[in-house]
Order: structure tokens, then C-alpha cells, then sequence
């Protein structure tokens, strides 16, 4: 058995005062307790980076909040379903 632990802190790039965004983002962790099988199982889930839909400029920077697009942001998810 093994066990994967996973967290993140999105609050600290979050606008408060951007409604759009903030109330749909949030704080989170996980964990997992994962067992050798035989049975082969595949979960593929990836962000590239590269989609100006959901962004932030980075920790640091004037403007290191995270802006999203709902708009674009919903397409791209419909579109990526539709293709699994």
C-alpha cells in the first residue's frame, strides 16, 4: 500500500473583490490510499498552461491574481469532455 497526499493554497492569489472567480476557488487537500493491481485503470487529467481562459501572473508580480474568463473557461471544459 502506499498513500498520496496532495494540497494547495489558492487563497493567497485569490481577488476578493472578483466575485467571478473567488467564490468558485478555495483552499483544498486530498489524500489517497493506493494499492498494487492487476487490473489497469487510467486517469488522464492536465492543465498545459497554455489557455488564457484561467490565468495569473504570478506571485510577486503587481497583479498576481487569478483571473478566469467563465466564458471561455466553461467551452474549454465541454470542449475536452467531448473528446474523452
Amino acid at each position: 500500500m502506499r498513500i498520496a497526499i496532495g494540497s494547495e493554497q489558492i487563497s493567497k492569489i485569490l481577488n476578493y473583490e472578483d466575485r467571478t472567480t473567488c467564490v468558485l476557488f478555495g483552499d483544498g487537500a486530498g489524500a489517497a490510499l493506493i494499492k498494487l493491481d492487476d487490473s489497469l485503470y487510467v486517469h488522464k487529467a492536465y492543465a498545459d498552461g497554455n489557455f488564457e481562459g484561467l490565468n495569473c501572473t504570478g506571485v510577486g508580480k503587481k497583479d498576481n491574481y487569478l483571473h478566469m474568463d467563465g466564458k471561455a473557461v466553461f467551452k474549454a471544459a465541454v470542449t475536452h469532455l467531448i473528446k474523452q
